[in-house]
């Protein structure tokens, strides 16, 4: 654990590191604003209202692309910063948006491989639930059939599990030189980095997995007390403006603000996640190195 606690310390070090983070804090505001718009959505919203919050969730969402990407080539350059610098972060610049488009061939190839089994896994599973519960109406059997299926449709989270350490690397191989080659995607690559390094991978896995939850819970737990201060703000100005005109908060205009508020306080959790992952990759890549670079 003392590695994993120098992997997040190596973070914050080098020049302007608390206005980089602030500046990567600030990518993750459209992406979650798009969110927030998206949790407005309900069944008593009037058609106008629905249509107004989806192609507002839509525009958003478009936007968010951009940051999205800067972040993905920010990741991809931390990698590549590793492989000779052992601490900091690379600083933020437009060539992170060209790397993350640059890398977007190899994500979506990826995403394909490990999303299209998933989805068929899914399907399957819910064809099986489906033919199960239309033959057989028995109230105890339904119950059965769906722990069996809340089962089944958990049991895809350990390959998935098992093999994302893996992709990973492969990920890695590509943000030493950032150049494509045919073996980049050859869905048989992680099962070659599998045999070398699981134990090793597997282990750091089930360590992050704990600390992603405790930084997560962590995270909640400022999310909850910005929100309570932004609502002990809000409170005397919402009884204030409704003394002035009681007809004010008719309009759902003064949702605005409050999706914008919330949208900041949400930044919180992402750039937490974003950051272990940070220190996830970090430690993930010192085993990378020493299971296939040191013999090369």
């Amino acid at each position: 654990m003392d590695k994993i606690m120098e992997s997040f310390k190596n973070l914050y070090k080098g020049e302007n590191v608390v206005k980089q983070h602030i500046y990567i804090a600030l990518l993750f505001y459209l992406p979650c604003l798009a969110s927030t718009i998206l949790q407005f959505l309900d069944k008593e919203s009037k058609k106008e209202e629905i249509i107004i919050i989806l192609v507002s969730a839509v525009i958003v969402g478009l936007l968010s692309i951009v940051p999205v990407f800067v972040l993905q080539g920010l990741w991809a350059k931390f990698i590549n910063r590793r492989f000779s610098e052992a601490y900091g972060i690379p600083k933020l610049s437009w060539d992170c948006l060209s790397r993350g488009l640059k890398m977007f061939p190899l994500t979506l190839v990826w995403g394909l491989y490990i999303g299209i089994p998933s989805l068929l896994y899914l399907a399957l599973v819910c064809l099986g639930f489906g033919i199960s519960i239309s033959s057989n109406q028995d109230p105890v059997f339904m119950i059965v059939a769906a722990l069996g299926l809340l089962l089944a449709v958990m049991l895809l989270f350990i390959p998935l599990f098992l093999i994302s350490p893996f992709v990973n690397m492969v990920f890695m191989k590509y943000c030493e030189k950032f150049e494509y080659s045919n073996e980049l995607f050859n869905p048989l690559l992680p099962f070659r980095y599998m045999k070398k390094a699981f134990k090793d991978s597997i282990f750091l896995a089930l360590k992050f997995v704990l600390v992603k939850m405790v930084m997560g819970m962590g995270a909640q737990m400022i999310l909850f007390l910005v929100l309570m201060v932004l609502a002990i703000i809000a409170i005397p100005v919402v009884i204030v403006l409704a003394m002035v005109n009681e007809h004010i908060f008719d309009s759902s205009v003064w949702a605005i603000p409050v999706v914008m508020l919330v949208s900041v306080a949400a930044i919180i959790p992402a750039y937490v996640s974003w950051i272990t992952n940070l220190a996830y990759v970090d430690n993930l890549e010192e085993i990378y190195v020493d299971k296939f670079l040191m013999e090369e």
